[in-house]
């Protein structure tokens, strides 16, 4: 698969859980005992085809309203089921019959997907907000004039995203994608077929994808890296200052960039390929670790400094 997205609707914007067995385990941290919770994934989910089936007629019918009733069905039998892939599929049949019926307008409809995506559990919350992040930064590129136009304090504190400033919707985008890769270790488990239902298939062999963790990882790195993230980057951001970083696989994962380097998009993109790389690195199939190089080697080489490269 050449791309490996979230499933979309074309209606508006690109946008586009719950969970297997969490399980309580007790654990000790400077003598005092907390909580842990684990996660253990299901074999497979109920795909609900007999339920899905009702909705097409109804599309084809132009009953936005009918369609929308069997989806709320289906949305209630996923929770209570905690079918993750039925659950975010019918999240969002939800938000395109809303956005066809005309009764809400678009910021109040992301702001009703974020409802979902905060009150959803893990391994659903990770999956929704790196969602959410995209549906956000669709928005942005969809008005960027407007983001343009107004001061850093604008909207700061409100939950309009129609009076956000560029600095106020940058920063929320940046931290729903680090938030998805919270669990790293449990979203490693989950193996990306798991969600099927949900996905957009490409070309390229799944390889190159096989669990949540590195989906939405690269989902990240692809957002850190992409040259509009770069738009409020602070005066010592992270810059390649050094060949060191063209290094092999082997040597770049060693690599720590400078303490003076402040906070930035970049470097954010720099610690996940690192980490998604040494992820990799010992994988038996030598595919994931290819791709992840190419895209290291195009990102190092567009923040570079040095001369010739």
């Amino acid at each position: 698969m050449s791309k490996l997205s979230f499933l979309v609707l074309s209606t508006v914007v690109v946008m586009l859980f719950c969970c297997g067995n969490q399980h309580d385990i007790k654990a000790t941290e400077n003598g005092e005992e907390k909580r842990v919770v684990t996660f253990n994934p299901p074999d497979s989910y109920d795909d609900f085809k007999s339920d899905w089936e009702k909705v097409p007629k109804f599309e084809s019918e132009g009953k936005p309203r009918s369609a929308l009733e069997i989806v709320e069905k289906i949305y209630e039998k996923a929770q209570k089921d905690k079918n993750a892939p039925q659950l975010i599929k019918a999240i969002v049949y939800k938000t395109k019959y809303v956005l066809a019926i005309g009764e809400k307008d678009l910021p109040k409809v992301i702001k009703d997907f974020e409802d979902e995506t905060m009150k959803a559990q893990f391994p659903a919350d990770a999956v929704m907000r790196s969602m959410l992040a995209e549906i956000y930064f669709n928005y942005f590129n969809r008005n960027r004039y407007r983001f343009y136009q107004r001061t850093a304090a604008a909207g700061a504190e409100t939950e309009d995203i129609a009076t956000w400033s560029l600095k106020t919707i940058s920063d929320k985008i940046s931290k729903l994608h680090l938030e998805a890769l919270s669990r790293k270790d449990d979203l490693k488990k989950i193996k990306i077929e798991l969600f099927d239902e949900i996905l957009v298939k490409g070309t390229k062999p799944r390889i190159l994808r096989p669990d949540l963790y590195d989906l939405l990882a690269n989902r990240a790195f692809d957002h850190f890296s992409n040259n509009d993230t770069q738009l409020i980057e602070a005066a010592n951001a992270f810059e390649i200052d050094s060949a060191d970083y063209f290094k092999p696989a082997s040597e770049f994962i060693k690599l720590e960039p400078g303490k003076e380097r402040s906070e930035s998009a970049s470097l954010t993109a720099f610690k996940l390929i690192k980490e998604l790389t040494a992820t990799h690195i010992s994988d038996k199939s030598p595919d994931a670790l290819i791709d992840l190089e190419l895209k290291r080697l195009d990102f190092i080489r567009s923040r570079s400094v040095l001369e010739n490269t």
